[in-house]
């Protein structure tokens, strides 16, 4: 199957698969009002049948809904690997700790998986990593 992230959210839910609350809008005036309606920290996720939307740019937290339609439409009309983001997911924002080897080494908002887990391998290889990135 070739799915979107909210497609595949929404089949995960209709199977009792816990995910967090989100809709997905087109502009960057409905990307506010569902991060309005969300409450408190909202990740903007662009939505494109493609990896590395997070190191691309695609997918930002935001503080507030200001701060939603703000990164919406940075992100909305964005090229990711050949692809133009025509809708963003806005979802509820969380904590999630990234683990290795059984030590967890941070906490940050969703999203941020990729960016901790090389700050990892970094730390584990000998690599310069900021102490106050990765805590043990």
């Amino acid at each position: 199957m070739d799915l979107f992230e909210h497609q595949a959210k929404e089949i995960f839910a209709q199977y009792g698969v816990p995910v967090p609350t989100g809709k997905v809008a087109t502009t960057p005036d409905e990307a506010r009002a569902i991060a309005q309606e969300l409450g408190g920290r909202v990740v903007v996720k662009a939505q494109v049948k493609a990896g590395g939307r997070g190191k691309a740019g695609g997918v930002k937290v935001a503080d507030d809904p200001a701060d939603a339609e703000a990164k919406a439409k940075a992100i909305l009309g964005m090229d990711i690997k050949g692809h133009t983001v025509h809708k963003v997911l806005i979802a509820q924002a969380s904590d999630i700790a990234v683990e290795t080897s059984g030590r967890r080494l941070a906490r940050a908002p969703r999203g941020f998986g990729d960016l901790l887990r090389t700050l990892a391998d970094q730390r584990g290889s000998g690599g310069n990593t900021p102490s106050a990135a990765v805590r043990p």
